[in-house]
């Protein structure tokens, strides 16, 4: 993967806005382009323009800082920019969208449909957990965040599930090759026409089910309980929503877990030692 400079500074996009700066903090009419970046607080996460190897696209994405290549979250995944020269600003009117070098919107999230009250100080933070979240500066209330819509990988924290009441749902789709973050033809989903279970999909053909999840684990994953010093369970389900999720018990366990191109799920868990990824379970 080609990554930007290592220049870490965020430009006011409007002539005239006063320039104020935070590594993890992008502020309303502030944007971020080609070089610049912003950094969680403890240094795990990165988000900013990346091409894949052997690619000529380029996309914003998040990144793990200590392993470059291993991208967590992709905005516009299927809108590639076809050079270096993308914007992302918050504008003055809150909303946050990605452009190309034709001024075109690329990429926008949902929050874009929704009216931002003048009252709000909106600012885009990239947390220690990987998420980005656009919210209000003074009451920090959430606008939108990227773990609500993820691309291959659920980062610890984040819910694989669905809303029963608006009917929507957090769905993992692979990549469409190593080196295209374009939607792919695997999801991974939780099933609530009868016990919830996750399911992979090929395109419309179950490739692998879970099973139940009997308070530990889902009966056709038992493996996924090992080292369970490390990791922490969760499973809901009630009239409002069905979700799961796993943690990590220490701060310096890393891991997530990923769709591959290939259709198979796995859980990586971050060697410091070795500086590699080890496969726990797939």
């Amino acid at each position: 993967m080609k990554l930007p400079n290592r220049l870490i500074i965020t430009l006011s996009y409007f002539a005239g806005i006063p320039f104020a700066w935070s590594t993890d903090t992008l502020y309303r009419g502030q944007n971020i382009t080609e070089g610049q970046s912003l950094i969680s607080s403890n240094g795990t996460f990165e988000l900013g323009f990346f091409s894949p190897d052997s690619s000529t696209n380029y996309f914003l994405g998040i990144w793990f800082r200590f392993s470059p290549n291993t991208v967590a979250w992709v905005a516009n995944r299927d809108s590639p920019l076809k050079n270096n020269s993308g914007i992302l600003n918050i504008h003055n009117n809150g909303s946050l969208a990605l452009y190309d070098s034709s001024e075109r919107i690329v990429w926008a999230p949902s929050s874009n449909n929704t009216s931002i009250p003048n009252d709000l100080s909106p600012i885009l933070q990239l947390n220690d957990s990987g998420n980005l979240i656009l919210k209000d500066q003074i009451s920090n209330t959430i606008i939108w965040q990227s773990f609500d819509y993820p691309t291959d990988t659920l980062l610890s924290g984040m819910k694989l599930g669905k809303n029963l009441e608006t009917g929507f749902e957090t769905v993992l789709s692979s990549w469409k090759s190593s080196v295209d973050p374009s939607e792919g033809k695997y999801k991974c989903k939780m099933d609530t026409e009868g016990a919830p279970e996750v399911l992979i999909w090929d395109q419309d053909q179950i490739r692998f089910r879970t099973g139940m999840f009997n308070g530990k684990s889902f009966s056709e994953l038992t493996q996924m309980t090992t080292y369970g010093d490390l990791f922490t369970f969760s499973f809901v389900w009630d009239k409002d929503e069905v979700w799961y999720e796993i943690g990590v018990k220490s701060s310096s366990t890393l891991a997530r877990v990923v769709l591959n191109a290939a259709g198979i799920l796995q859980r990586l868990v971050w060697d410091h030692d070795q500086q590699i990824w080890n496969e726990f379970w797939s």
